[in-house]
């Protein structure tokens, strides 16, 4: 499969941040394990098969998927690093940042979710309908914990389900 990966807009308001932030430490017993979250929606285009996207189709499809509270990234040096990771599609071992941990939560692979069925029409409106089957969406968290803090010990469906959907 053939895909592009762009990174969108903030997808957890300040509220739900603090919630997770407030449920991932008392899951595990501490007052402070999590410094900082940034987060943003990937949106993931699935690009027909020995099919080119030209500069202008991104060019499209970043502005198709221009929506709600844009990430900031110009004073905000985790959002800068979480948008740079989504686009280049980094792991969290090639961050080269100690205590930054990078989550994605996607859908099941073979599942199409609900909010995939509106970008996918108004794509296919906008004459991408021969270079790409789908979009869909994601979401990435960028966390900061405290130094040695094992965060991959503590991840879990119950420490993330502020969330996600378990549909």
């Amino acid at each position: 499969m053939n895909s592009l990966i762009l990174a969108g807009p903030q997808a957890l308001s300040q509220f739900r941040v603090e919630n997770l932030i407030k449920g991932f430490n008392e899951y595990t017993n501490s007052t402070a394990v999590i410094k900082e979250i940034r987060s943003c929606f990937i949106h993931y285009v699935d690009v027909k098969d020995n099919i080119e996207l030209t500069q202008e189709d991104k060019n499209l499809l970043q502005v198709l998927l221009t929506y709600d509270t844009a990430l900031t990234v110009n004073n905000d040096p985790l959002s800068n690093i979480l948008a740079t990771a989504i686009n280049d599609d980094l792991s969290t071992t090639q961050l080269n940042e100690k205590d930054l941990y990078l989550i994605r939560i996607v859908p099941r692979q073979g599942t199409i979710s609900p909010w995939s069925s509106k970008p996918t029409n108004i794509s296919n409106v906008c004459g991408l309908n021969n270079k790409m089957n789908r979009i869909e969406r994601g979401i990435a968290l960028l966390i900061k914990t405290t130094p040695n803090f094992p965060i991959l010990d503590n991840l879990n469906e119950i420490s993330l389900n502020v969330i996600f959907d378990r549909m």
